[in-house]
C-alpha cells in the first residue's frame, strides 16, 4: 500500500509537463479487445482495408484546396519539433519501485537495528518504518529522474515538426466536422484538435502506439484513452513515407486528401497492440493532418501539438 502511495506522489510530480509519446513496449499478454467505436458505413468512398483490427481508407476526404489551406495555415503559425512523451512510464516506474521497496529499501530500513541498544520494540519498529519510507521515496525520485532522461532519448525516434490548429481555423473546423460525421459523434469535444505534421526528406517516426496501457492514470487530464486516429495526407508522396502497420503486414502510401482511420483501443478503452505503426523514412516531403479521438472530453483542445505515444522499453 505504501508503494502505491509513493507512486502516486511520483505521478503527481510528473504532471508538470504537458506533453506525451511512447515506443513499442516489452511483449506482454494482450488483453481481450472488443469492438471499436462505430463508423458510418455509408460515408462516401469508405473502404475497409483490414479487419480485426478494423482499418479504413477514405478517398477524397479533403479536397486539394482544403489540404493546401491546412498546410498554409501551419506554415503561417510556424512548426516546431514534434513532441515526445514516454508512455507507460508509470507502469515501468511502479514495477521498479516495488522491486526496490522489497529489496534494497528493506535492507536500508533494517539499519536502525544495528544501533538498537536500549530501545523498545516499538521505537525500533517506528525507526525501521520511517527509514523504509524515506528510502522508498528517495528511490522514487531517482526513478522519476530516470524516466525524464529516458523521454529525452525517445525524442530521437521522432524527427518531424508539427503545430496544433484549433476549430477556430476554418480549414481545421471542416476537417473536424467531417471526422464527426464519419465517426457518428454529436460533437468534437473528445477531439484533441488538428495536428499538422511535416516530415522532410529522411525524417521518420519509429514503431509506436497511439493508445496507452496506462491512459487512465497518465492521460486523465487530456481525455483518457485514444479510441480512434484519423490521418489525412495533405500531399502525394511518390516514394517512401508510407504508414506501416508492421504486425499486420499493411502499408499505406500517402495520397493527397485520403484519410486513414484506425482504432488504437476498443470502444471501452482496451489497448490494442495490433495497431502498432510507424512513419517510414520519407524520400520527399510529407504532410499530414491528424486527429486523436479520446474516450472523454478533452480540456486541452487547441493548446499545443499533441505528442506521439512512445513506450520506453
Amino acid at each position: 500500500m505504501l508503494v502505491l502511495v509513493v507512486l502516486r506522489l511520483v505521478v503527481a510530480a510528473a504532471y508538470t509537463s504537458p506533453v506525451r509519446l511512447r515506443v513499442s513496449p516489452r511483449p506482454i499478454m494482450m488483453a481481450t479487445v472488443g469492438d471499436p467505436m462505430p463508423v458510418d458505413e455509408t460515408f462516401p468512398h469508405l473502404r475497409k482495408v483490414h479487419s480485426s483490427p478494423e482499418i479504413y481508407l477514405i478517398k477524397d476526404f479533403l479536397s486539394e484546396d482544403e489540404c493546401n489551406a491546412l498546410k498554409a495555415e501551419a506554415l503561417n503559425r510556424g512548426l516546431s519539433q514534434s513532441p515526445v512523451k514516454y508512455g507507460g512510464w508509470t507502469q515501468d516506474v511502479g514495477e521498479a519501485l516495488r522491486l526496490l521497496s522489497v529489496g534494497p529499501a528493506v535492507w536500508i530500513a533494517l539499519l536502525p537495528e544495528l544501533n538498537a541498544h536500549g530501545k523498545s520494540t516499538i521505537e525500533i519498529a517506528v525507526e525501521v518504518m520511517g527509514t523504509w519510507v524515506a528510502a522508498t521515496l528517495s528511490f522514487g525520485v531517482l526513478l522519476l529522474g530516470w524516466a525524464k532522461w529516458r523521454e529525452t532519448q525517445l525524442q530521437a525516434l521522432r524527427t518531424s515538426t508539427s503545430v496544433r490548429l484549433d476549430a477556430s481555423v476554418s480549414c481545421a473546423h471542416k476537417y473536424e466536422m467531417r471526422a464527426r460525421q464519419l465517426l457518428t459523434l454529436p460533437s468534437s469535444e473528445t477531439f484533441e484538435g488538428v495536428d499538422i505534421i511535416r516530415y522532410e526528406r529522411g525524417q521518420a517516426l519509429k514503431p509506436h502506439f497511439d493508445a496507452n496501457r496506462e491512459a487512465r492514470l497518465e492521460d486523465a487530464e487530456r481525455g483518457g484513452q485514444v479510441l480512434a486516429t484519423a490521418i489525412v495526407y495533405l500531399n502525394d508522396v511518390r516514394s517512401g513515407g508510407r504508414t506501416r502497420f508492421g504486425r499486420l503486414g499493411l502499408d499505406v502510401q500517402p495520397q493527397r486528401g485520403e484519410c486513414l482511420l484506425f482504432f488504437p483501443a476498443d470502444k471501452n478503452g482496451a489497448f490494442d497492440e495490433r495497431t502498432e505503426h510507424e512513419g517510414m523514412e520519407a524520400d520527399e516531403e510529407k504532410w499530414l493532418a491528424r486527429i486523436w479521438v479520446h474516450e472523454n472530453a478533452v480540456s486541452t483542445r487547441g493548446v499545443t501539438a499533441t505528442p506521439a505515444r512512445l513506450a520506453g522499453a
